[in-house]
């Protein structure tokens, strides 16, 4: 019996562990997906900012919130 036992654990871990291998996969693409469709809305924003928009630092943007607020 102890034996039986022991392989049903192993091949209990084993599938647990290739469902854990699936579901790290589908957390990667749809990570990778949302990269891409981030990545892509701001290459379509950039496209229609005005000139003074472009000039504006990260530490202006910053300054220009925290004054609004």
């Amino acid at each position: 019996m102890q034996t039986w036992d022991k392989r049903f654990k192993t091949l209990l871990c084993a599938v647990a562990q290739g469902l854990e291998e699936q579901d790290l996969a589908r957390s990667r693409e749809s990570g990778r997906k949302a990269v891409e469709e981030f990545q892509a809305y701001f290459a379509k924003v950039d496209a229609h900012l005005t000139p003074a928009a472009r000039v504006l630092t990260d530490e202006d943007v910053v300054r220009l919130v925290k004054d609004a607020r």
